[in-house]
């Protein structure tokens, strides 16, 4: 027989106006800069949520799951018809239009002086642009709608879900509230780049690896060194195992000095008479660190022809070409592919090097140079 009791009912349903994004803050400390040949290098990264919601009801002492998931319009990708080709004999273009015209309805009108110079009007001719037209937006139509469904279902392929380790207690006000996902200590490398003809400031970056089970999902990442905030940067999809760059700021203790460059002209040539240019730079990096070496690359800017008038040659630093001996050691300096200097250098601790720059532009004397920044 039945009887009564008590049931214990456990109802789902979906509710709208509640949402999450993630962020993150990024701490790194000035001892954690060891020499780049040791592996001991670390950051820690905490993964946040930002929760809001306004559903009308006070979400309190709840066990908070966060998910990527959201509902997405298709999940096949579009099908790929054959592609045929054929030949076809070409007709001149007289004929072919003799042939069109034939075909063609006479004009419900002829012209006329009351025409005011306009003309009459070709029925058949609107009728082939009206369809023409709605045969353009058709395809247009089903284009973007195919671009977008393939686009979204892309972006929904991987779900992930995130448990908050505590319960919490959200009310309904839009007000977001952050919570803490995760706290992981990440493997990184720093390094430091200067551009001293922009800046002479030496800044920090880390390349740092998610050595963590979780994917790090876009959003913005606040950067503090030695606990103090440096800046704001933003973060990609960053997947299990993946690299990215994550840059620190300026580091005080890397003293970099641009001296004034020099420049002399010179004439060449007894047939045809030539200017030649010599430019001369001289760049200072010093490392005020104590224990720490530090890995710096270091830009600058040389000029690259684009006329066969115009030879650029650079006589300092030497640029070992790709086909140098291999037992050769590495060069200093190299050409990047903006064809700009770049030195990657260590420096010890307290080390100072001087970086000087020396090349020659010749141009015809009967002509002015100009440069321009692309």
């Amino acid at each position: 027989m039945e009887e009564a009791g008590k049931v214990e009912l456990c109802i789902t349903y979906q509710v709208y106006c509640a949402a999450w994004k993630p962020c993150y803050d990024i701490r790194a400390s000035s001892a954690e800069e060891e020499d780049n040949t040791q592996n001991g290098s670390s950051v820690q990264l905490c993964y946040y949520g930002l929760v809001e919601q306004n559903t009308g009801d006070d979400w309190k002492d709840c066990d908070i799951v966060l998910s990527t998931c959201s509902a997405s319009l298709g999940g096949s990708p579009p099908p790929l018809s054959t592609l045929s080709a054929s030949l076809h004999s070409s007709r001149p273009t007289r004929r072919h239009h003799a042939s069109s015209a034939a075909r063609r309805k006479a004009p419900l009108s002829v012209p006329s002086e009351e025409d005011m110079g306009f003309g009459s009007f070709d029925y058949n001719d609107m009728v082939d642009a009206a369809a023409m037209h709605r045969w353009h937006n058709g395809q247009h139509s089903r284009s973007s709608e195919e671009n977008s469904v393939s686009t979204q279902a892309l972006e929904n392929t991987v779900s992930t879900c995130f448990s908050i380790p505590r319960a919490v207690t959200i009310l309904s006000n839009a007000v977001e509230h952050k919570l803490l996902i995760s706290k992981n200590e990440l493997s990184c490398a720093f390094s430091h780049e200067t551009v001293p003809s922009r800046s002479t400031s030496a800044y920090l970056s880390a390349l740092i690896t998610n050595t963590s089970q979780l994917p790090l999902l876009p959003g913005a990442v606040a950067v503090y060194v030695n606990n103090c905030f440096v800046t704001k940067t933003h973060l990609r999809l960053v997947s299990p195992g993946e690299e990215f760059r994550c840059n620190m700021g300026v580091d005080p203790s890397v003293k970099v000095e641009y001296k004034t460059p020099t420049r002399t002209y010179d004439q060449v040539g007894f047939m045809s008479k030539s200017t030649l240019m010599t430019h001369e730079q001289l760049i200072s990096v010093r490392s005020a660190k104590v224990r720490q070496s530090v890995k710096i690359t270091v830009k600058e800017q040389i000029p690259k022809s684009h006329d066969d008038k115009i030879k650029v040659s650079i006589v300092s630093p030497e640029i070992k070409s790709s086909s140098s001996s291999k037992n050769s050691s590495p060069p200093d300096a190299r050409l990047n592919k903006d064809h700009n200097l770049e030195w990657c250098i260590v420096l010890a601790p307290g080390q100072h090097r001087l970086l000087p720059v020396r090349y020659t532009i010749e141009h015809p004397a009967s002509e002015s140079l100009s440069y321009k920044l692309n």
